[in-house]
């Protein structure tokens, strides 16, 4: 797909949230869950990108809130059955129904807005 989000061939990607930017290298980890600590349940819940120091809890996002994958160098998101759901310009997921981010997506996990930008 032309207008798919195409992901480098170093497979590393920027996540910006609220001005901070995280790398990920989708060679190391080809799956990424998104996702909330809780102070219940601690770290037993697994994902790799923990959305608590983004005010994940008060924007509503879930424990396991959603997955993003990188399926054929495109990344494909996934929202995993959150209660606030996952929203792609504007577009609510249905949950587990993979969907492919295409280049000017706009990612909103819950309240949070999420920019992903490909490292070239």
């Amino acid at each position: 797909d032309r207008n798919a989000f195409q992901v480098p061939a170093n497979r590393q990607v920027m996540f910006c949230i609220q001005g901070a930017k995280t790398l990920i290298d989708f060679y190391k980890t080809p799956v990424i869950n998104l996702g909330r600590f809780d102070r219940y349940y601690g770290t037993s819940i697994a994902y790799t990108l923990d959305l608590t120091p983004y005010n994940a809890m008060e924007l509503g996002v879930s424990r396991r809130h959603c997955r993003i994958s990188l399926i054929h160098n495109q990344l494909v998101v996934s929202d995993l059955g959150s209660s606030n759901g996952t929203y792609v310009s504007g577009r609510r997921l249905m949950p587990n129904q993979p969907y492919t981010l295409k280049k000017d997506d706009e990612l909103v996990v819950a309240r949070l807005p999420i920019r992903i930008m490909a490292l070239i």
